[in-house]
């Protein structure tokens, strides 16, 4: 994977080979914009980001994947959003350490899905000492409205009272409690023994998938900041299932 700069008319130019989050985010910070015509991030023979612009007159983001061209909608607002952009691809230092690549969504992002994570240390808080957030941009609008969360005691009663949705699958029903305005298409969405399992192993970790047409958030928490983090292969195959790609 390797970061260029591309100024003028002038071919673009290797600033870093496989950069982290950290080196990437001191490129970006350091750039003068009026003088970058493009910051491009490949990640190998076979996918490209391309970000052009100014933090005056906005972003435009561009994946050439396998090539087909595609454009992030919306596109990044700010330098925070283009940093949250490139560091979708590249590796954590912890990442890097024991092997594993944060490249999972790579192909997601292709595709025109824009993501912002955030991981938080919640220092007053013994139950949920850290958390961490990902909160998904998709590029068209779903007919789903659910959120998909911890079954609480409280849950129990009101799913026998207002008869809420149930799959079917004891396992499932008795740990996840499920709060939608399309229930139809929830109902259809979770006959899919995938997603249902995906749902599972988050709210295992006494976190939540939210979809709201557009946005799709996971919310996770763990004793550890690495604990935090959920299974990224998972949450990659569960928005390619929702987005039928």
């Amino acid at each position: 994977m390797n970061l260029e700069l591309k100024q003028g008319q002038q071919k673009s130019k290797v600033v870093a080979t496989n950069p982290n989050k950290k080196t990437i985010t001191k490129l970006v910070e350091q750039l003068d914009w009026q003088a970058t015509t493009a910051v491009i991030l490949k990640v190998n023979d076979g996918l490209l980001l391309e970000i052009s612009g100014t933090p005056h007159h906005g972003f435009t983001a561009r994946y050439l994947h396998d090539g087909l061209e595609t454009f992030a909608d919306p596109p990044p607002q700010s330098v925070t959003d283009v940093l949250a952009m490139l560091h979708a691809f590249a590796p954590t230092a912890a990442a890097e350490a024991d092997g594993r690549d944060e490249a999972a969504f790579a192909d997601l992002l292709s595709f025109g899905l824009t993501l912002n994570h955030e991981s938080r240390h919640n220092h007053h808080d013994t139950h949920h000492p850290h958390t961490s957030v990902y909160h998904w941009t998709l590029p068209q609008q779903v007919d789903i409205q659910a959120n998909f969360g911890p079954e609480k005691l409280q849950h129990k009663v009101i799913k026998i009272l207002r008869r809420e949705i149930q799959t079917g699958h004891e396992i499932f029903d008795d740990v996840v409690y499920i709060a939608t305005n399309t229930k139809k298409a929830t109902e259809t969405f979770l006959q899919n023994a995938e997603v249902r399992r995906i749902i599972y192993n988050i709210v295992q970790l006494d976190g939540s998938i939210t979809i709201d047409h557009r946005q799709v958030r996971f919310l996770t928490h763990g004793e550890t900041k690495s604990k935090a983090e959920p299974n990224k292969a998972e949450m990659a195959r569960f928005l390619r299932v929702l987005l039928r790609i």
